[in-house]
């Protein structure tokens, strides 16, 4: 148990095979070679026969991350709820709780339960970034014209380099009109530690931008120019897109 405990703080995969020597010995280490194999992103199918009282807990706390990820919610749920003031293994239940009750679209009591945590001065700012966050999506999720943008930037402000926020909040100042906003916050960020769809999206979202305060004029222009001009990466993509769509240019 003490290497075990050693290999774990100090993120070395060597648990991985402690924690299945130990499960081996005696059954009731199974569970924490399954919470082993969860901490280092491994699937396991094993079945936990045995699970000892002092590991309960425990155990609720890998069978309901388990569950979460396996979109189980409603047994996720149920096991927060058995633990809701845990906190042996610094994970945040109350967390996991209102992100359950969230995807259960049980949007106030995940409100109720994040707001606690986002009060609470203990907590780390990037966890209070997320609940946050997940407050934003649950009132989003209640009213369809939701124009309020706080808790997106109270998110921002916990945690500046969180991309979902940043493309929430990017994509929320361009739907509501804010576009000097949208510009600040482009010159904030670094655009190539985003992923191929953020990237698109924070680029549209800036060109509106600059179009409607005039900075740039976009003009239409003819299928032939885009053809004369496209470049070999882009005419490879082009030709893959028109093959999708059965085939066929068209002039303009």
């Amino acid at each position: 148990m003490r290497i075990l405990k050693a290999d774990v703080n100090s993120n070395n995969s060597d648990a991985l095979i402690v924690s299945a020597r130990l499960a081996d010995n005696n059954p009731k280490y199974q569970i924490l070679e399954k919470g082993v194999r969860l901490l280092f992103e491994k699937n396991t199918s094993k079945k936990v026969e045995y699970i000892p009282k002092e590991l309960k807990n425990f155990a609720n706390v890998i069978n309901g991350i388990y569950a979460l990820q396996n979109n189980n919610f409603e047994l996720a749920l149920e096991l927060w709820q058995q633990i809701a003031d845990y906190n042996e293994f610094k994970v945040n239940i109350k967390y996991l709780k209102g992100l359950t009750e969230y995807f259960l679209g049980n949007y106030e009591d995940a409100i109720k339960d994040l707001k606690r945590i986002c009060d609470t001065q203990g907590d780390i700012h990037e966890v209070q970034c997320l609940c946050w966050y997940i407050i934003y999506l649950c009132k989003l999720n209640k009213y369809i014209f939701y124009s309020d943008f706080s808790e997106l930037e109270k998110a921002h402000i916990l945690d500046p380099k969180n991309k979902l926020v940043i493309v929430s909040l990017i994509d929320k100042y361009t739907f509501w009109g804010n576009f000097d906003e949208v510009i600040n916050l482009f010159e904030e960020i670094n655009i190539n530690n985003f992923n191929l769809d953020q990237k698109i999206k924070i680029y549209l979202c800036l060109l509106i931008a600059y179009e409607k305060l005039n900075r740039i004029e976009l003009k239409p222009v003819s299928y032939t120019h885009l053809r004369a001009n496209e470049t070999r990466r882009q005419g490879v993509c082009r030709l893959l897109v028109e093959k999708k769509k059965g085939g066929g240019g068209g002039g303009g």
